[in-house]
């Protein structure tokens, strides 16, 4: 049994991951109590047991944390600042088998942002086969669920002070930097993200104009033949709680014309957590889907 530590592990995503781990038929998820997960000495022994470290951690505790753990050691961290960074490997898998063999091999993986993730495997197909332009202005609407605003996030609106309203997101949105790296966009998407009323479910959606879906679906199957995570329908999404923790990513192609294409996917699971056990099975020598399902 290989082991892990999650410093974060009682955050939102570092909940869903420890239960992953915990689960999974392969790995021992080192645990300290609630009480002492600010406990540095006890922090630092868990760093040094385990094979490997995940951090779920705010983006501000990140560079100290990091100090802590042994030079030697295999770092994941779930946090926003080490994305763009050339010293960490990016954790998106279905960026293909390059990708994958990079993880692999990686001393520092930064598992992507939810709603980067979804743009990058919606957008990325595109300009790489040339139909649209890698100088095009991208124009996406995205809803998220209030998960993924974290503890305090939930708490707001099960407390019912949202009165079931959609929170629209600063446009200059965090995930921007990493979507237009990875997509390799020249010019800065028209992006805008919002937060719904439901607790979990992201659908990010993009018009096409001059589009046909039998050329979108034929694209799409070529990328994505042989991702076992990637489900392509030619219909539209029409709700968001089928999402409720699977780690599967659905591509929806609407319109015979002019198509709207869009991704339905867990914010909790295939955008943090699952992507998270994605890449420690990966770095571990493990099946890439091993205790997902």
């Amino acid at each position: 049994m290989l082991k892990v530590y999650i410093d974060g592990q009682y955050g939102t995503s570092g909940l869903i991951l420890h239960s992953l781990v915990e689960n999974h038929p392969l790995l021992k998820c080192i645990t300290i109590s609630a009480n002492k997960r600010r406990d540095e000495k006890l922090r630092v022994q868990c760093f040094t047991e385990a094979d490997l470290v995940v951090l779920c951690l705010p983006d501000n505790e990140v560079q100290k944390t990091l100090t802590l753990i042994p030079k030697h050691k295999r770092v994941i961290d779930c946090g926003v600042s080490l994305r763009s960074d050339p010293k960490w490997i990016y954790g998106l898998p279905e960026l293909g088998e390059k990708q994958r063999k990079t993880i692999r091999d990686a001393k520092y993986v930064a598992n992507p942002g939810c709603f980067a993730l979804a743009f990058i495997l919606l957008v990325k197909p595109l300009i790489d086969s040339d139909y649209i332009s890698s100088s095009s202005l991208v124009s996406v609407f995205a809803v998220n669920g209030y998960s993924a605003g974290g503890q305090r996030m939930i708490k707001h609106y099960e407390s019912g002070r949202s009165k079931g309203q959609i929170h629209n997101l600063n446009q200059s949105h965090k995930h921007i930097p990493e979507m237009m790296r990875f997509c390799g966009l020249n010019q800065r998407p028209n992006f805008i993200p919002s937060v719904g009323a439901h607790k979990e479910g992201l659908v990010l959606t993009l018009p096409l104009i001059n589009s046909k879906r039998s050329e979108l679906l034929k694209l799409y199957r070529e990328k994505y033949l042989n991702e076992k995570l990637i489900i392509l329908y030619d219909n539209t999404v029409n709700n968001l709680s089928p999402v409720y923790l699977k780690n599967d990513i659905e591509i929806y192609i609407n319109r015979e014309e002019d198509c709207v294409i869009s991704v339905r996917m867990s914010n909790l699971l295939k955008g943090a957590a699952g992507t998270a056990l994605q890449n420690i099975n990966i770095m571990l020598g493990m099946d890439e889907c091993l205790g997902l399902y």
